[in-house]
C-alpha cells in the first residue's frame, strides 16, 4: 500500500496502522522539549500516511517512551 500511496498524484492517508509510522515518529521524542510537543509532533508526522486511531495511539506512545527515556525516566 505504501508504494501505491507514495507514487500517487494526490497521496492521502489510507487508514493504515502499520509499524512504519512508529519508526518515523521515533525522532519526535528526540526533537521536542516537552511531552506535549512530542505527542503533537508525532500526530503531525503520523497523519501524513497513517490515520487509523490505533496507529496514531501507538505512534504517540512510541514518541512518549523515547521522550521519557531521553529525559532519564524509567519504568522502575
Amino acid at each position: 500500500m505504501f508504494s501505491t500511496w507514495i507514487y500517487s498524484d494526490d497521496p492521502k492517508p489510507y487508514n493504515s496502522f502499520g509499524n512504519i509510522a512508529a519508526m518515523r515518529v521515533s525522532a519526535c521524542g528526540l526533537a521536542t522539549n516537552t511531552l506535549e510537543e512530542a505527542i503533537e509532533f508525532s500526530l503531525k508526522v503520523t497523519q501524513v500516511s497513517h490515520n487509523h486511531p490505533k496507529g496514531i495511539k501507538g505512534d504517540q506512545a512510541t514518541a512518549v517512551c523515547i521522550f521519557l527515556a531521553r529525559n532519564g525516566k524509567n519504568i522502575i
